[in-house]
């Protein structure tokens, strides 16, 4: 078996896109990753993530944390099929951009469900980090989640929530 292990984080100098999703999620986070054991190949933990600075892709712990704050961490277990089969999906949009404008799109689909509209996410090209995370990592290994989140609307907090069932919180 393998963990795989998912975080949740927030800019550590309180820049205002951070802020506006915590404050929408209630949360003390605004992002969310995963972490992958490079320790002992590459002398330090590797993040896997969607950003707006960089799109999707790697960053070294040590770098990511001096523009973030680590909140919370999870791990769910896998068995070494489905762990490779995780790790190549991630890998395989390694490089797309970050899905800015899909933002947007989640706010606009919540507020139509206050009111009973329920659509579609309009924006869906590219990713940001919330899809990244529950499409090609978590969805893979429980593709029933799909019927339950949409991964054009999906958010941090949502992650958070079914982690909370299907894995561990270490952090």
């Amino acid at each position: 078996m393998r963990k795989l292990r998912i975080g949740f984080s927030k800019n550590a100098e309180g820049k205002v896109f951070s802020v506006i999703l915590q404050k929408y999620m209630n949360r003390d986070y605004s992002h969310t990753f995963i972490e992958y054991d490079t320790v002992k190949h590459m002398g330090d933990y590797a993040i896997y993530h969607s950003s707006l600075s960089s799109g999707v892709g790697f960053a070294n712990k040590t770098i990511f944390e001096e523009h973030n704050e680590i909140v919370a961490m999870y791990e769910i277990e896998l068995c070494e099929e489905s762990y490779d089969l995780v790790r190549r999906n991630l890998f395989g949009v390694c490089g797309r951009k970050y899905g800015l404008m899909q933002n947007l799109g989640v706010a606009v689909v919540d507020l139509l469900k206050k009111i009973g509209i329920k659509i579609a996410n309009p924006f869906k090209k590219n990713e940001n980090c919330s899809e990244l995370v529950f499409r090609h990592a978590i969805a893979k290994v429980h593709p029933q989640l799909l019927d339950i989140y949409d991964p054009d609307s999906i958010k941090p907090s949502d992650v958070e929530e079914l982690l909370k069932a299907i894995g561990t919180k270490v952090l």
